[in-house]
């Protein structure tokens, strides 16, 4: 598991610094990193649900960067948020996503 981001000033460098790659369910804004480590960070609005509905998200999500981050090889800040028809994703939808993201992004 990559380190995490935590904090909003760090959320705040990687939105106005980084790349923006829209998918099907997340979005992927990935910068240069701060400090030298591959870390990720996780955003669900209010847009999405509730607060059980955004947990369980966030818990989905989680999970899914545990898989697919094995193969980023490469110290990166990321930030995935959540896209409102992430409710309706499958697990295996929302990795094969997330891993498109990441091969978009060429970590």
């Amino acid at each position: 598991m990559p380190g995490k981001i935590t904090r909003p000033g760090e959320y705040k460098r990687v939105y106005g610094s980084g790349r923006r790659i829209v998918g099907r369910y997340l979005i992927l804004f990935c910068s240069e990193p701060e400090k030298g480590l591959l870390r990720a960070g996780i955003t669900v609005s209010g847009k999405v649900g509730g607060s059980v509905v955004r947990n369980r998200e966030k818990r989905r999500i989680r999970e899914a960067v545990r898989r697919e981050i094995t193969g980023v090889i490469s110290p990166a800040d990321l930030v995935f948020v959540a896209l409102g028809r992430i409710k309706t994703a499958s697990f295996d939808e929302l990795c094969t996503d997330m891993r498109s993201l990441i091969l978009r992004a060429r970590l």
